[in-house]
């Protein structure tokens, strides 16, 4: 790998990590605040995520879309950044040109809260569905990756199909209920349905699990030349497999 190369994928791993602790700490500290109309505490199983934006009836709704502005800002260069870092691989790019959209649109989820309840759908759904596409093409991109090009282990991919998986299940169960009508919310705060509640925690526990999962990665291992040699338990690079060959040759 090229110091290029090298750097960028340390980047990557810089931001994603960044992505993940804003995203938790805009949900964690609201949540333990949280506070509904009847004053009734934060619930996973019966409040939407988005509650926790709502102005007016949040505590701290301010904290959770600006988290969440600041969440999409650094999810856009790691999405850029780790399409860049895996070179020659066409669905590493096509991930980064739809991850670049979903880090918008889940800022711009922060900017139109559940108050102006029309656009927040909008957009947090297209969030949703760029989201699925996102993790499915950079798992599909890290699962392709050619010897010489890598700098991702395989197993990453089981949290991406996880994250994946989410989506999917959320998008299948939307149409499932009714759709909003203009400006309301089908549902009454604090009633979500317990499927579409699930659903949505789903995306976002295994979302930050498979960043902060190729984050760690990317920041703690030396990623592949290419040139690897694999014997047994152990992993030898060229230059290694080269000094044991003349080691060898010297003691016979």
């Amino acid at each position: 790998m090229d110091f290029g190369t090298a750097t960028r994928a340390r980047l990557a791993g810089i931001f994603g990590l960044a992505t993940t602790a804003f995203l938790a700490i805009g949900i964690v500290i609201p949540a333990l605040a949280f506070r509904g109309r009847a004053g009734e505490p934060y619930s996973f199983l019966s409040h939407f995520i988005s509650e926790l934006g709502q102005l007016g009836v949040s505590r701290l709704a301010p904290l959770f879309n600006a988290t969440l502005v600041a969440g999409g800002i650094f999810l856009l260069p790691f999405s850029l950044l780790l399409g860049l870092s895996m070179r020659r691989n066409p669905w590493a790019k096509l991930g980064m040109a739809i991850g670049v959209a979903a880090a918008i649109f889940c800022s711009l989820v922060g900017i139109f809260p559940m108050n102006r309840f029309d656009t927040h759908i909008l957009v947090a759904m297209t969030f949703f569905r760029l989201g699925l596409a996102m993790t499915f093409l950079f798992t599909l991109a890290i699962f392709t990756q050619k010897p010489n090009d890598r700098i991702l282990p395989n197993w990453i991919n089981w949290s991406g199909l996880l994250s994946a998986a989410s989506f999917s299940a959320f998008l299948f169960v939307v149409p499932s209920f009714p759709a909003p009508s203009s400006g309301q919310p089908v549902f009454p705060l604090g009633r979500a349905p317990l499927p579409l509640a699930i659903a949505e925690w789903c995306i976002y526990v295994s979302t930050m699990i498979w960043i902060a999962a190729i984050s760690v990665s990317l920041l703690r291992d030396r990623p592949s030349s290419g040139l690897e040699r694999r014997s047994g338990f152990f992993d030898i690079d060229d230059e290694g497999a080269q000094q044991l060959e003349e080691d060898l040759q010297r003691d016979g």
